[in-house]
């Protein structure tokens, strides 16, 4: 009857470790989910103000932008377009998020009002890929699937 208790016991412990660790390991992807979501408005913001530094931190180095006219540009081609500062606003929203291990997808619309004479602004869905590499995300690409003028 005694061992009988202990295995009862110990049991409980290991069943309640596993629900504990399965609880953290959600709590820890839905963390990734919402930096990520943020990151995707973290970056158009960056572009706004023309932040280079903080936009060569996130695109990886062979980062491809695909614009919806079909314009494809390198890391370097982009950067060189947002040094102009060409927008008053980017705001992203609708942003979904798919996580395949070290690799994630986010999805969303974006809303842009470019600077200059009459302010165009028109809208559009994008899908960007994220690879975590050697510790932080980086973004490898990032592709306009449709544009919305307005």
């Amino acid at each position: 009857m005694q061992i009988r208790m202990r295995f009862l016991k110990i049991s409980f412990i290991v069943g309640l470790f596993v629900v504990l660790l399965t609880f953290q390991l959600t709590a820890s992807a839905a963390d990734v989910l919402a930096d990520l979501r943020a990151m995707d408005q973290r970056v158009e913001d960056a572009v706004v103000r023309a932040d280079l530094k903080f936009l060569e931190s996130v695109y990886a180095n062979d980062f491809r932008f695909t614009h919806g006219t079909g314009n494809v540009q390198s890391r370097d081609e982009w950067l060189k377009s947002v040094a102009r500062r060409g927008f008053l606003s980017r705001k992203v929203s609708l942003v979904e998020v798919e996580l395949h291990g070290d690799v994630a997808v986010t999805f969303g619309r974006l809303d842009v009002i470019k600077s200059g004479e009459g302010g165009e602004k028109y809208s559009l869905k994008y899908v960007r890929v994220y690879e975590r590499r050697n510790g932080p995300w980086e973004m490898l690409m990032h592709r306009t699937v449709e544009l919305i003028r307005q």
